[in-house]
């Protein structure tokens, strides 16, 4: 699958410069990210939690974490067709550190634990690679506003995560990564077609993650395994981007 993937990347690279080279009005863009999770991707924490079987450290099927981030970016644009319209392809690389205090103090209150859980969860990387349209129009003197729609593909990592009990590892989930749908929506500025601000909405669809959970019995005494399948867990990734960079 990353075989192919890979190089519909690089068939979808090389026409992209191709495109580039022989249209001088194409503009690049680069530009930083920060990013605001919302939705279940920003929860820190379920209705409920529970010591599982076989989900372990459960505290909500959808819950992501994931605290404010950041990231950088790159764009083309190239007109297309009428004024103002233009066609866009553009990637980002996006970082969402973990919070989780809430978890870690709500199962520290269970009588079974009292205090003696250590958890570590990681960061959740997205790169995002779309392409799509923007709209654009001169409001007044050196300033364009623009409206953009673009849709792709999405390269996901979510974070793995340790729990620790009185010295013992009692939990270790790792996650493969996956590939899936991405859909971006923005509203953007430019000054002068070279200073730019953008306020983007991005939905990264549910993935459905497979991966590997292990157990130990010294916290969860009644599995019959301490290694565990997981075979489709599903998380919706959504977030608020703000950016800022430089068109050339």
């Amino acid at each position: 699958m990353f075989k192919s993937l890979l190089k519909t990347i690089i068939i979808i690279i090389v026409f992209t410069f191709d495109f580039i080279a022989q249209n001088s009005e194409t503009k690049i863009q680069v530009y930083g990210i920060g990013s605001i999770p919302i939705g279940p991707y920003g929860e820190t924490i379920g209705s409920s939690i529970e010591l599982t079987r076989k989900s372990g450290l459960d505290y909500g099927s959808d819950v992501g974490l994931a605290i404010f981030g950041y990231g950088i970016g790159a764009e083309i644009s190239s007109p297309v067709l009428i004024d103002g319209l233009a066609w866009q392809f553009g990637t980002k690389f996006l970082l969402n550190p973990t919070d989780n205090s809430d978890v870690t103090e709500a199962f520290s209150s269970d009588v079974r634990i009292l205090n003696d859980l250590v958890l570590k969860t990681g960061n959740w990387i997205n790169i995002p690679i779309v392409s799509g349209f923007s709209y654009g129009i001169n409001l007044f003197s050196k300033f364009n506003f623009y409206l953009q729609l673009q849709a792709g593909i999405n390269i996901s990592d979510q974070p793995e995560r340790k729990a620790t009990y009185q010295n013992v590892i009692v939990e270790e989930v790792k996650y493969n990564t996956l590939v899936d749908f991405a859909f971006e929506t923005a509203i953007s500025i430019d000054y002068d077609e070279f200073y730019t601000l953008s306020v983007r909405y991005i939905n990264l669809n549910s993935p459905r993650y497979e991966g590997t959970r292990y157990l130990n019995e010294k916290l969860f005494p009644e599995i019959s395994t301490r290694n565990f399948i997981i075979a489709a867990e599903e998380k919706p990734v959504e977030m608020l981007l703000f950016t800022f960079g430089l068109k050339f």
